[in-house]
C-alpha cells in the first residue's frame, strides 16, 4: 500500500534525493534548478531524455516535466508508435490539491481523444481517476512518474512508492501521452520541448 510523504518537501531535499529516484544516472540538463538525468533504466530498459521543460499556467510554474524513451523522437505519433517503456515525470514546484490535477488529467484527455476512445479507454480511466482519491494533495517537490511497461502496463508513482495497482491498457497511455503532446495540449511550449529531440 502507498504511504504518502506528508508535509512540505523543499525543493533542495528533492535535489538531494533525485540521484538515488533516477536510480543514480548523470545529470543532463538544469530546468529552473531542477536536475533532469539524461537517462533512466525501466524494468532492465535504459530510456534515454527526449526532452524536458517547464509546466506553466498563468505565469505560475507548476512542474518540471521530462519524457524517456529508448529512442529519441520529435513527433507525438512516432512517440506512440514507439515500442519498449516510456516514462512521462514530474517535478512539482508548487504545491497542488489532486482535484487539480484529477481536473487536468480529464480536460486533456477530453481535448485530445475522441468519443470513441473515451469509450474504449473508460474502464481505465475510472481506475486512473481512483488514484487520486487516494491522496489529498501532492506537495512541493514531490517527483511524479507514469510509465509504459510492456506486459505489465502503465504504472503510477509519487516520490518512487506505486500508487494503486498497474493500469494494462495500452491505447490509455497513449491518450494519457497526447494530454501533454496532442493537437491541444496542456501546455504548447512544454509539448514543443518534450519533442525537441535533445
Amino acid at each position: 500500500m502507498f504511504t504518502k510523504f506528508y508535509g512540505n518537501f523543499a525543493l533542495s531535499i528533492t535535489l538531494l534525493l533525485c540521484p538515488f529516484i533516477f536510480s543514480n544516472h548523470a545529470f543532463a540538463v538544469d530546468v529552473f534548478g531542477i536536475k533532469v538525468p539524461e537517462s533512466v533504466t525501466i524494468s532492465n530498459q535504459e530510456l534515454v531524455l527526449n526532452g524536458a521543460g517547464i509546466r506553466t499556467k498563468f505565469s505560475t510554474k507548476y512542474a518540471v516535466a521530462s519524457l524517456y524513451l529508448h529512442e529519441k523522437k520529435t513527433t507525438v505519433d512516432d512517440v506512440i508508435a514507439l515500442s519498449g517503456s516510456k516514462r512521462l515525470c514530474l517535478v512539482l514546484m508548487k504545491s497542488s490539491s489532486s482535484d487539480y490535477f484529477a481536473e487536468g488529467f480529464i480536460t486533456g484527455i477530453r481535448n485530445n481523444a475522441t468519443r470513441e476512445e473515451r469509450e474504449k479507454v473508460f474502464s481505465s480511466m475510472a481506475k486512473f481517476g481512483q488514484l487520486f482519491s487516494i491522496i489529498s494533495d501532492f506537495q512541493k517537490g514531490d517527483i511524479v512518474t507514469i510509465d509504459w511497461i510492456p506486459n505489465k502496463g502503465i504504472v503510477f508513482a509519487i516520490n518512487d512508492k506505486q500508487l494503486g495497482e498497474s493500469i494494462n491498457d495500452q491505447l490509455f497511455y497513449s491518450l494519457f501521452l497526447k494530454i501533454w503532446l496532442g493537437d491541444h495540449p496542456l501546455d504548447s511550449s512544454l509539448k514543443r520541448a518534450l519533442l525537441s529531440g535533445h
